[in-house]
């Protein structure tokens, strides 16, 4: 694979700066808009295939998560993807997959993967956490040691 051009690597720096900044703002059209006509978001090894699946996968944690926020630490350009190290936090005030709220806030380490169409729009996000970690400080599972 020949390498990205400098207009290329640009143009997606800012497709995931955006996309980031939108998802803050909640705005589910706006995310969506985000990601070129094909898209996917892998959740650890929960794959959701279509716009009609990402589009409810966010929808989930907006819904579930009134304040989830994105907060990037390091952005890293590569060839193929853009790996970004980020803090994810929010409260669980609304039903989440099923899950009454319980009211209380999580803050974790995540790292998201974003892979890129020819036209340089998302075209898949893979995002990396510790779900038990998010469990246990929603305190739908017991706390370790």
């Amino acid at each position: 694979m020949p390498p990205i051009s400098d207009r290329q690597r640009a143009a997606r720096i800012k497709a995931v700066q955006e996309h980031f900044h939108i998802e803050n703002t909640h705005d589910l059209d706006a995310v969506m808009d985000t990601f070129g006509t094909t898209c996917s978001f892998l959740a650890n090894n929960e794959l959701h295939e279509g716009r009609d699946a990402v589009r409810a996968f966010y929808g989930e944690f907006f819904r579930g998560f009134p304040d989830l926020r994105f907060d990037i630490k390091s952005l890293h350009v590569g060839e193929e993807a853009i790996p970004v190290e980020m803090v994810l936090s929010g409260t669980h005030s609304g039903t989440w997959f099923g899950i009454p709220p319980t009211g209380r806030r999580f803050e974790l380490p995540a790292c998201a993967v974003f892979i890129f169409d020819e036209d340089d729009k998302i075209a898949g996000e893979r995002g990396y956490f510790d779900s038990a970690l998010l469990l246990r400080q929603l305190g739908l599972l017991p706390q370790v040691g």
